[in-house]
C-alpha cells in the first residue's frame, strides 16, 4: 500500500505528508538524479533542492526491498498468483494505516482490512478468502489465475478468476482433456473466487472453464483455459 499525494511528479520535497507502507519491491522517487548525493547546482532559486531518487517523501516504513523477494516469497508471480507463500516473512509483517495518519480532514478512508494480526507486506493477504483481480466485469468469467497457457505451475496452485457481471453462481469445470471437463466446484455469491483443484500431477496439462449463471438462469461459459504443471 502506498498513500501518496505527489504535488508535482519530481518535486517530492513538497510532499511531507506522504505515507509509503507495506510495499514489496524497490522504492524510488520520480527524480531524474541517480547520484548518491545532491549536487550544488541542483539548488533552485527558491532555495529548494532536487532530491536523488533514493530519497522518499514523507513517512515510509514496513516496506520490504530484498532483491528478488517477489520470486522467493510469493506463490507464483509468473502465473499471476501474488499471494505470500506459507511461512513467508511477508505474512503479518506490515503495519495498518490509521485514519489519524491521513492529514486530510475529508479523506474517505473506511479503514484497512487484513487477515491475521497485522497486514501482510505486498498487495495480497495470506489466507484471504478472495483474490482481488483488477478489471471490469464482463458477461463471462475472465482473468484466469494461473494465467491461460501458464507453464511450470506449482502443484499446490488454486484456480482463481474475475467473476462475470451480475452472475449469481459460478460453476468451475476441470479436467485433463478440453472435451471432458467435470464440475469440481459451485460458488454462490461473491464470498470467494478461489477453488482448490483435484490433486495435480507433475508435467501435466490441465484445462478448465467457468460457467456463470445469472438470477434468471441464463448461463454463459468462459473460454477454456489451460496450464501446465511444473516438472
Amino acid at each position: 500500500m502506498s498513500i501518496q499525494g505527489f504535488m508535482v511528479m519530481h518535486e517530492i520535497y513538497s510532499n511531507a505528508e506522504s505515507l509509503i507502507r507495506n510495499n514489496l519491491g524497490t522504492l524510488r522517487s520520480r527524480s531524474f538524479h541517480l547520484e548518491d548525493e545532491p549536487r550544488p547546482w541542483w539548488k533552485r532559486s527558491d532555495g529548494s533542492t532536487m532530491p536523488v531518487a533514493t530519497v522518499l517523501p514523507g513517512k515510509n516504513d514496513h516496506n520490504f526491498s530484498e532483491k528478488g523477494a517477489a520470486w522467493k516469497y510469493l506463490r507464483d508471480p509468473a502465473n499471476y498468483d501474488f499471494r505470500p507463500k506459507a511461512n513467508s516473512p511477508l505474512i503479518d509483517a506490515g503495519a495498518p494505516v490509521n485514519k489519524n495518519e491521513l492529514p486530510s480532514m475529508v479523506a474517505n478512508f473506511p479503514g484497512q482490512k487484513y487477515v491475521g494480526s497485522a497486514p501482510d507486506i505486498g498487495a495480497y493477504e495470506y489466507g484471504d478468502s478472495r483474490y482481488w483481480i483488477p478489471g471490469r466485469l464482463e458477461t463471462t468469467a475472465t482473468m484466469p489465475v494461473p494465467k491461460n497457457g501458464g507453464k511450470s505451475v506449482p502443484l499446490n496452485t488454486d484456480l482463481m478468476f474475475l467473476e462475470a457481471y451480475q452472475a449469481e453462481e459460478h460453476i468451475v469445470l476441470f479436467g485433463e482433456k478440453p472435451t471432458e471437463l467435470a464440475v469440481i466446484a459451485s460458488l454462490n455469491g461473491t464470498g470467494t473466487n478461489i477453488v482448490k483443484p483435484p490433486k495435480l500431477l507433475r508435467n501435466t496439462t490441465y484445462y478448465w472453464q467457468v460457467r456463470a449463471v445469472t438470477e434468471s438462469g441464463t448461463a454463459t461459459r468462459s473460454p477454456i483455459w489451460t496450464f501446465t504443471t511444473t516438472e
